[in-house]
């Protein structure tokens, strides 16, 4: 029930509007939307730029070069003109009308064609014929200004391509030299992987031969250990002890019947017995000499 007040306030502010705009002959919409008068859409102009639109009466300008950044050209009201700082270069424009208050909510936009004249050529140029004085259309003369500056925007797009061109392949040389410098350092990596392969292999047939070799000391060892520390014994013998001079000493290492003393015990015995003995036992063969 409440949806029904809603409805009717809204047709009588609507119907309130309407009437208000035929009784002052304006448009409301005027002021909302901007319409862009001058200059004309697709227009070929030079520098300064004079822009007129139909609407708020002041709105903030901006102007973007094709491919670039727009400019901030300030508040102006309508109609304003543009400086020719603007527009740095010959090419394709679009002019911006942004709404100082509501921003983009409402804006209006126009794309224009700038180019410039160069004095060099228009003194180089012939004096004109009568013929030629006449002047031509207003829509010739802008199909060759917009001619102009296509051909101008070609001349700099074909220089841009070139130099792309050339960065490009510059760019494909540093790509192909980094990968030969990747393939000779996988190389190395691959023969430095081969020789520590090699000497890993090395260390373990030494480490094999190591252990062998210390097997080997190992059994040296004891046998050296289960030698025993004397072979042979005996003591020194004067066979002549009376005659002058005294015969020479010997060295006695076994007893009578020729068994030959392995112990100290043995030579004991058999020294005590010896009437011509000169001194005690004593090792007479070693396994060391």
């Amino acid at each position: 029930m409440r949806l029904l007040p809603s409805l009717a306030l809204l047709l009588l502010c609507t119907l309130g509007v309407v009437v208000a705009d035929v009784a002052v002959r304006s448009s409301i919409l005027a002021h909302l939307r901007p319409v862009v008068i001058a200059p004309r859409s697709a227009a070929v102009v030079r520098p300064p730029v004079e822009v007129e639109w139909d609407g708020p009466r002041q709105m903030r300008v901006y102007v973007r070069p094709s491919g670039g950044a727009p400019m901030d050209a300030g508040l102006h009201t309508s109609p304003a003109e543009l400086p020719a700082a603007f527009f740095p270069r010959e090419g394709s424009y679009e002019l911006e009308l942004v709404s100082p208050t509501f921003g983009g909510w409402i804006r209006a936009q126009r794309k224009i064609q700038v180019y410039f004249s160069s004095p060099a050529t228009a003194s180089a140029a012939p004096t004109p014929t009568p013929a030629s004085r006449r002047e031509r259309p207003e829509g010739v003369k802008d199909l060759l200004r917009a001619l102009k500056a296509a051909r101008v925007a070609r001349d700099r797009a074909n220089e841009r391509a070139k130099f792309l061109a050339d960065e490009n392949a510059a760019l494909r040389e540093e790509s192909e030299r980094l990968a030969r410098q990747l393939e000779t350092l996988t190389n190395q990596a691959e023969g430095g992987a081969s020789e520590v392969e090699a000497l890993e292999r090395q260390v373990s047939q030494l480490s094999e031969q190591n252990r062998a070799m210390a097997e080997e000391l190992n059994v040296l060892r004891w046998r050296l250990a289960s030698l025993p520390p004397c072979f042979v014994w005996g003591y020194y013998s004067f066979p002549r002890p009376n005659t002058y001079p005294a015969t020479r000493r010997v060295v006695v290492i076994s007893n009578l019947a020729g068994q030959i003393f392995r112990n100290q015990a043995e030579c004991e015995v058999a020294r005590r017995l010896d009437a011509t003995a000169g001194s005690l036992c004593f090792c007479a063969s070693s396994p060391w000499g």
